[in-house]
């Protein structure tokens, strides 16, 4: 049988990044369309590469404010849905993954909002190897990892998870070229953000607040 694709979505919730901690709530037609662009995604109608196209058009000021508004409602339902990914069938989770981590390699995110991805990923990779969180951690990082010289002290915490290396092997190199202040080769930098700390992403405990 076909996995079900999650219902991903349910009403207002505080979106961070937002002024003020401020709560965000959207109307039904938001809500709606924001979830049928996921249902696309899911059942394999949209691919990750086109729903990225259609964000960073939804996000750019000169944009409507409906679609802007979409964009924001989309984000926001991924953090309202990080408690329930442990529940999600294999493959609609692997495609939650690549586009959680492809809104972090796209600059889709920002401020406040990009460390609480960043946050998210590395919770999941300290899950034991094999769990769902922790494939899922694996993949989203795999997205964004030529980012990853932007944020030396994330890197540092990335690299003191044991088996970082084991769940994806791609990372190493790049951990250790961030460590050892090596410039990743053949990867053009990218300038989404000044290196350095990330607001939100805070990281002096191990696991973080997490998800409510």
């Amino acid at each position: 049988a076909a996995e079900a694709a999650p219902a991903v979505g349910a009403g207002g919730a505080t979106l961070p990044g937002m002024p003020g901690g401020q709560e965000v709530q959207f109307g039904p037609e938001i809500e709606e369309e924001a979830n049928s662009y996921f249902q696309r995604l899911y059942t394999g109608v949209t691919s990750i590469d086109e729903v990225i196209g259609m964000l960073k058009g939804f996000q750019l000021p000169s944009s409507a404010a409906r679609e802007q508004q979409v964009y924001a409602c989309m984000v926001h339902n991924l953090f309202d849905e990080y408690r329930y990914f442990p529940k999600y069938p294999d493959k609609p989770l692997r495609t939650t993954a690549l586009l959680f981590g492809s809104l972090v390699q796209h600059g889709l995110v920002s401020n406040i909002t990009l460390g609480m991805f960043l946050r998210y990923v590395l919770e999941a990779l300290r899950k034991p190897i094999g769990s769902k969180m922790c494939t899922f951690g694996a993949t989203a990082l795999d997205q964004f990892k030529t980012r990853l010289p932007e944020w030396p002290q994330y890197c540092q915490h990335l690299h003191a998870i044991p088996h970082v290396g084991q769940v994806q092997p791609a990372i190493s190199p790049f951990l250790e070229a961030v460590l050892a202040g090596r410039p990743l080769p053949a990867t053009p930098p990218t300038t989404f953000a000044a290196p350095g700390d990330v607001p939100g992403l805070d990281l002096k405990a191990p696991g973080g607040a997490g998800p409510p």
